[in-house]
């Protein structure tokens, strides 16, 4: 088994008045202009921006009711506090303008995930199995089937410091390859960001080591 991607998202939630659209779209524009690798943005109304960065993809998405949302995207890294620090840098940009302009959620949503490839059966049974060895309690399971492809999910969840709530999935798409998708996520607020998401990325390690790669799953 090998993976095949690794990747980090952020999403924050605000509300925005009709009248300061154009100018949270411009704003987070002239934050970037410089330094983008391509930009697109909706017009009139620019209600939607997707810009990409050397490292990064940002989306913007303003629905009719002025209810927004910010995501970042980015390839998850293994020194975790310089990976921190790449994400602050762009969260601290946006942040200038959003507290200006918008009532911000108070928790960002952070999901880690990494996709796994392999050519042997596996069994979702006995990762449920690893993963309850580990402490993570399971909250559902489920099997569907969609044209030839049959998905395989498991949600658990696992308590960690200060009582914070992760939750586990582990995704199966089984055709003539094995895809294994394993994510971890969470909410937070912006001050505790890097410790949760420290401890977020030694979960995500501890699970890949000891249920996916080095473990018996095949069926």
């Amino acid at each position: 088994m090998y993976s095949i991607s690794s990747v980090i998202s952020l999403t924050q939630k605000f509300i925005i008045n009709i009248g300061n659209v154009d100018e949270l779209c411009y704003q987070i524009y002239s934050i970037f202009r410089d330094n983008a690798l391509s930009m697109a943005i909706d017009r009139p109304l620019c209600n939607r921006m997707i810009i990409i960065g050397k490292d990064f993809e940002l989306r913007v998405y303003v629905t009719t009711q002025y209810e927004g949302i910010i995501s970042i995207f980015m390839e998850l890294e293994n020194n975790i506090k310089q990976f921190f620090n790449n994400i602050n840098n762009l969260l601290s940009n946006i942040y200038k303008v959003l507290n200006k302009i918008c009532n911000i959620e108070p928790n960002i949503r952070v999901t880690l995930r990494k996709i796994f490839r392999t050519r042997n059966k596996i069994d979702i049974n006995l990762i449920q199995l690893k993963l309850k060895n580990l402490g993570i309690a399971t909250v559902s399971k489920e099997e569907k089937i969609i044209d030839d492809l049959h998905l395989k999910i498991f949600h658990g969840t696992i308590i960690g410091k200060k009582l914070k709530k992760y939750d586990i999935y582990i995704t199966l798409l089984q055709n003539d390859n094995i895809e294994l998708g394993l994510t971890v996520d969470f909410r937070s607020s912006y001050n505790e960001l890097y410790s949760f998401l420290e401890e977020a990325n030694n979960l995500m390690n501890v699970i890949e080591l000891n249920v996916v790669v080095n473990s018996d799953i095949n069926g």
